[in-house]
Protein backbone atom coordinates (compact mmCIF):
# COMPACT_ATOMS: atom_id res chain seq x y z
CA UNK A 1 0.00 0.00 0.00
CA UNK A 2 2.83 2.75 0.97
CA UNK A 3 4.48 1.60 -2.26
CA UNK A 4 1.54 2.49 -4.37
CA UNK A 5 0.90 5.57 -2.43
CA UNK A 6 4.26 7.26 -2.73
CA UNK A 7 4.05 6.38 -6.56
CA UNK A 8 1.29 8.61 -6.82
CA UNK A 9 2.40 11.34 -4.24
CA UNK A 10 5.69 11.36 -6.34
CA UNK A 11 3.30 11.31 -9.41
CA UNK A 12 1.18 14.11 -8.42
CA UNK A 13 4.62 16.70 -7.13
CA UNK A 14 6.72 16.67 -10.27
CA UNK A 15 3.14 17.22 -11.93
CA UNK A 16 2.97 19.90 -9.22
CA UNK A 17 -0.59 18.75 -8.56
CA UNK A 18 -1.24 19.08 -4.50
CA UNK A 19 -3.80 16.37 -3.66
CA UNK A 20 -5.55 15.23 -0.21
CA UNK A 21 -4.99 12.55 1.80
CA UNK A 22 -7.27 11.37 4.44
CA UNK A 23 -6.44 8.59 7.27
CA UNK A 24 -7.89 7.03 10.31
CA UNK A 25 -6.63 7.76 13.44
CA UNK A 26 -5.82 4.90 15.61
CA UNK A 27 -7.23 5.22 18.98
CA UNK A 28 -3.36 5.56 20.82
CA UNK A 29 -3.70 8.84 18.90
CA UNK A 30 -7.65 10.11 19.99
CA UNK A 31 -9.31 8.05 17.14
CA UNK A 32 -11.07 10.70 14.63
CA UNK A 33 -9.22 11.13 11.49
CA UNK A 34 -6.48 13.04 10.09
CA UNK A 35 -5.96 14.98 6.28
CA UNK A 36 -3.04 16.63 5.13
CA UNK A 37 -2.26 18.25 1.90
CA UNK A 38 0.17 17.01 -0.36
CA UNK A 39 2.28 19.14 -2.93
CA UNK A 40 5.21 20.25 -4.40
CA UNK A 41 6.15 22.53 -1.27
CA UNK A 42 5.37 19.96 1.23
CA UNK A 43 8.14 17.78 2.43
CA UNK A 44 7.34 14.13 1.93
CA UNK A 45 9.24 10.81 3.84
CA UNK A 46 8.43 7.63 3.01
CA UNK A 47 9.44 4.90 5.94
CA UNK A 48 9.77 1.10 4.50
CA UNK A 49 11.06 -1.58 7.23
CA UNK A 50 13.27 -3.79 5.91
CA UNK A 51 15.66 -3.76 2.74
CA UNK A 52 13.00 -5.57 0.17
CA UNK A 53 11.74 -3.81 -2.52
CA UNK A 54 7.76 -4.18 -2.36
CA UNK A 55 5.93 -5.39 -5.36
CA UNK A 56 3.83 -2.58 -6.78
CA UNK A 57 0.03 -3.58 -6.52
CA UNK A 58 -1.03 -1.59 -10.39
CA UNK A 59 -4.60 -1.66 -9.83
CA UNK A 60 -4.14 -0.05 -6.42
CA UNK A 61 -2.00 2.31 -8.09
CA UNK A 62 -4.50 3.58 -10.52
CA UNK A 63 -7.28 3.37 -8.27
CA UNK A 64 -5.28 6.14 -5.72
CA UNK A 65 -4.19 8.02 -9.28
CA UNK A 66 -8.13 8.29 -9.41
CA UNK A 67 -8.85 9.31 -5.86
CA UNK A 68 -6.33 12.03 -5.86
CA UNK A 69 -8.10 13.94 -8.61
CA UNK A 70 -10.92 13.98 -6.75
CA UNK A 71 -12.06 16.58 -4.81
CA UNK A 72 -12.49 14.63 -1.85
CA UNK A 73 -9.02 13.03 -2.25
CA UNK A 74 -7.13 9.75 -1.11
CA UNK A 75 -8.56 7.97 1.64
CA UNK A 76 -6.66 5.48 4.02
CA UNK A 77 -8.37 2.73 6.66
CA UNK A 78 -8.35 -0.02 7.67
CA UNK A 79 -10.64 -1.82 5.09
CA UNK A 80 -8.98 -0.09 2.39
CA UNK A 81 -5.68 -2.08 3.65
CA UNK A 82 -7.12 -5.29 4.34
CA UNK A 83 -9.32 -5.64 1.60
CA UNK A 84 -7.92 -7.04 -2.41
CA UNK A 85 -7.05 -4.55 -5.08
CA UNK A 86 -10.77 -5.41 -6.78
CA UNK A 87 -12.54 -4.44 -3.60
CA UNK A 88 -10.46 -1.01 -2.49
CA UNK A 89 -12.91 1.18 -4.00
CA UNK A 90 -10.93 3.87 -3.38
Amino acid sequence: MLQALEIVAMTKIRRHEPFLLTWQDSTKVGSGRSSVVIGPNIEVHFKYLGSRVPNVDRELVESLAQASNSNSGVHIDSATLAAPATDRGL
